[in-house]
């Protein structure tokens, strides 16, 4: 019996389906997707134009709100340096100054003490002569 079944089954067939070309399958997709996305293709393409637009204004808008704040970080640090600047300068000035005055007071201590050490040496030199006649 089992011979009988075997003869009764219908044969597998072993035949490959036809081979699909590729480049026909994308034609075919762009197809189905224009049928099934057509009136919507042009509402999503406006969007994303919209969205492009949108984007391209945040970053001019993003670019131009950082040049503003370098600019005006740029002018803050130049008056900083000059105003820094300035009182460097003042202070030098000051320096120089009292450098000047200390410079004129020790050449009139030393002029003094020039005086002075003249004076006792004349004195010294009188004395010495006085002892020597």
């Amino acid at each position: 019996m089992p011979q009988k079944e075997q003869k009764d089954a219908p044969e597998a067939t072993t035949q490959t389906p036809p081979p699909v070309n590729p480049m026909s399958m994308f034609g075919d997709m762009s197809l189905l997707r224009e049928i099934i996305m057509g009136p919507k293709i042009l509402e999503y393409e406006q969007r994303f134009s919209d969205v492009e637009a949108l984007i391209e204004k945040n970053n001019t808008t993003t670019r131009n709100h950082f040049e503003t704040l370098i600019e005006k970080n740029e002018t803050a640090t130049r008056n900083r340096f000059d105003a820094l600047e300035k009182e460097m300068n003042n202070r030098f000035d000051r320096l120089e100054a009292l450098l000047k005055q200390n410079i004129e007071q020790m050449n009139t201590q030393m002029h003094n003490m020039s005086k002075n050490d003249k004076a006792t040496i004349a004195d010294l030199l009188v004395e010495m002569s006085h002892k020597l006649k």
